[in-house]
């Protein structure tokens, strides 16, 4: 099962990265991305990899990825995308604006501050100490993969 959402956020991140014909190599590169390997780990953190969970935090969190509509504008208004509401529950188009968000704050590959930043939103280094116990859940979650 982690296999598949492995190559389904490859895939993401190729399509987001522009790449349009992928030869082998590189699509088992992109299963390598740190972006790939975190994005799985907070799938499995916010949802237990559950495509349906229930909305979290009184209703504002929703989907795979427990994504506030916050974070779609802000994808929307940088991107120049259309997500709704409703695609927040969509495993594809969730992972998608996961993948726009952390590109669009946390370019630099660096899986702490990509868990971080989807935990405490870009201005999460001002209260880095919130997002301690989240890094602890992905660091967790990133461990069994190995």
């Amino acid at each position: 099962m982690r296999m598949r959402h492995v190559l389904l956020f490859s895939v993401l991140l190729c399509l987001v990265m522009g790449v349009t014909k992928v030869c082998l190599a590189e699509e088992i590169q992109f299963t390598h991305h740190p972006l790939v390997i975190v994005g799985v780990a907070i799938y499995g953190v916010e949802s237990s990899y559950n495509p349906c969970p229930e909305d979290g935090d009184g209703g504002k969190a929703v989907g795979p990825f427990q994504i506030w509509m916050c974070v779609v504008e802000d994808v929307n208004e940088r991107w120049g995308t259309n997500y709704t509401s409703e695609d927040r529950r969509d495993l594809l188009k969730s992972s998608e604006i996961f993948v726009r968000y952390c590109m669009r704050w946390e370019p630099k590959e660096d899986m702490e501050a990509w868990a971080r930043l989807w935990n405490g939103g870009p201005q999460w280094r001002e209260k880095k100490e919130k997002t301690d116990e989240y890094w602890k859940k992905v660091q967790i979650e990133l461990n069994k993969e190995q």
